[in-house]
């Protein structure tokens, strides 16, 4: 074989192990977001559902909707993300299951003793969203933010559902976060924060936990991030009453 036909090959192939690696990185981010669904369906099963709460009182609460997304900037200004090494901790991400959510273990496999969190122990986007909004009554942050099926099955019939409506900032959004064109359930795969309305091109500034997008030094990173959505990736649409928040 020629030098010339040695490069031609050795050419070939680079360029095929570079279309497995791309195919590799395609394929384990479509693994996370399955994982991450499956950790969400299995937290719904650690705490009995509350019924849907009356909306005779149909008054949503702005200055507390300003409050979380105060609240949601700071954590990602502080640059919250994933741990690197899988098994390895994060206090901060602890501190939103804990505190947030009241829920005392952050490890999805065992909600009987208060163990710790570590890389994928737990689905936390609803934890990330129930500590940003710290003022809303313990059992609804303990039993409606863990996941979009909750959020659904307690808020979906009544006047928090805003979905079909022009979005607010500080509403929390259900997202799918599969393609247009596969299936996908009625309520969502993903929670999220609305900084504002969509723009002209129906794309939504959020801020999120669990996630991948851009962190305060504008790289792409897991953690607490901010990104845009679509509308069309857009399950649900729900806004707190007032009344749904703790007294002064």
């Amino acid at each position: 074989m020629t030098k010339k036909e040695l490069e031609a090959e050795n050419l070939l192939l680079t360029q095929q192990l570079d279309d497995l690696r791309k195919s590799y990185t395609v394929q384990a981010e479509e693994l996370r977001r399955s994982a991450r669904y499956i950790n969400l369906c299995e937290q719904d099963t650690a705490e009995p559902y509350q019924m849907p709460m009356s909306d005779t009182i149909d008054y949503h609460a702005r200055p507390q909707a300003k409050e979380a997304l105060k609240r949601a900037e700071a954590e990602w200004l502080k640059d919250v993300h994933e741990p690197i090494v899988k098994g390895e901790g994060q206090l901060d991400i602890q501190k939103y299951i804990r505190l947030g959510l009241t829920w005392q273990s952050c490890d999805r496999r065992d909600f009987s003793k208060p163990l710790p969190y570590t890389r994928d122990s737990f689905s936390w986007c609803g934890a990330f969203a129930a500590w940003c909004y710290i003022t809303l009554k313990k059992d609804i942050r303990k039993k409606i933010m863990p996941s979009c099926y909750r959020l659904s099955s307690n808020w979906g019939r009544s006047g928090r559902n805003r979905t079909g409506g022009p979005i607010q900032a500080g509403d929390i959004l259900t997202v799918w976060t599969t393609q247009k064109g596969d299936k996908r359930n009625a309520y969502g795969q993903h929670i999220v924060l609305a900084c504002g309305p969509a723009n002209d091109q129906g794309m939504i500034d959020t801020i999120e936990g669990n996630a991948h997008g851009l962190g305060p030094n504008r790289d792409m990173r897991e953690g607490v991030i901010k990104r845009q959505r679509s509308l069309e990736d857009v399950a649900r649409v729900y806004r707190p009453f007032e009344k749904d928040f703790e007294r002064e």
